[in-house]
């Protein structure tokens, strides 16, 4: 792929790791904080300064204007903690050699952007078990946030097969034990979890909506933290090697 392709490629694999070992970072409403600037700016100096970043941020062509300048860009603090970062090294070198991989990471960024409990509120948010939304915009959160997670399944293991046997396979191939419970009150086997992200999926895809039944908090964030756990192992065997 082009430098200037693969450059880009490389910063998203390394942000989007980052949102996996770290959660959400920046602001929601902007693109993820890549900064484009033209070659000739920065080549050969030990030492840039913002203007000459502005200035070569304006000088690629097609740039997309974000609304975003470089100094909001760079002035702008995210601390995580350095085992968080290494971890993100490791996940960005799975999702920049295999497609389905970096697909899924992506699909994980948007789950997490409408939905996501950091790890002190788990307990709370687990036991809201009869909570759901009290609007239709707050549907929509839920509704996206479990849709775009059951994508992060289907990048890495395809559309569940109708077999068990055939949809236990596919998960084994990944390292992931089809029979493991997951979840955090209410625990059941990964692939019952699939199986029933795959009704919300197709009741969505069928009527436009969840008419049968609402999504709860609780289900919204076990179904989150079953594919990111798919997700995560799944990169584990791309690369041979425990990400922590």
């Amino acid at each position: 792929m082009p430098n200037d392709t693969k450059a880009l490629r490389i910063c998203e694999c390394v942000l989007y790791g980052v949102e996996m070992s770290f959660g959400p970072f920046g602001d929601p409403d902007q693109p993820l904080p890549i900064i484009r600037v033209a070659d000739n700016v920065i080549r050969s100096k030990k030492e840039v300064n913002i203007d000459d970043l502005e200035e070569g941020s304006r000088l690629v062509l097609g740039q997309v204007t974000t609304g975003a300048s470089v100094q909001s860009l760079i002035s702008s603090v995210s601390f995580i903690r350095h085992d968080r970062v290494a971890a993100a090294w490791k996940i960005s070198r799975a999702l920049f050699i295999d497609q389905n991989l970096y697909n899924a990471s992506r699909f994980l960024y948007a789950s997490q952007n409408d939905f996501f409990v950091y790890p002190g509120q788990i307990n709370q948010a687990a036991s809201l078990t009869e909570q759901v939304a009290e609007s239709g915009w707050e549907q929509n959160i839920l509704e996206n946030a479990i849709l775009n997670a059951f994508k992060v399944v289907e990048a890495v293991v395809g559309d569940p097969p109708s077999s068990d046997k055939k949809f236990y396979s596919k998960l084994r191939n990944i390292g992931v034990d089809p029979l493991e419970p997951v979840g955090y009150r209410d625990k059941k086997p990964i692939a019952e979890v699939i199986r029933d992200m795959n009704v919300v999926r197709d009741k969505k895809s069928a009527h436009g909506g969840t008419p049968d039944r609402d999504i709860t908090v609780a289900e919204v964030l076990g179904n989150q933290t079953c594919a990111k756990y798919i997700l995560i192992y799944a990169i584990e065997n791309c690369l041979g090697e425990r990400i922590w």
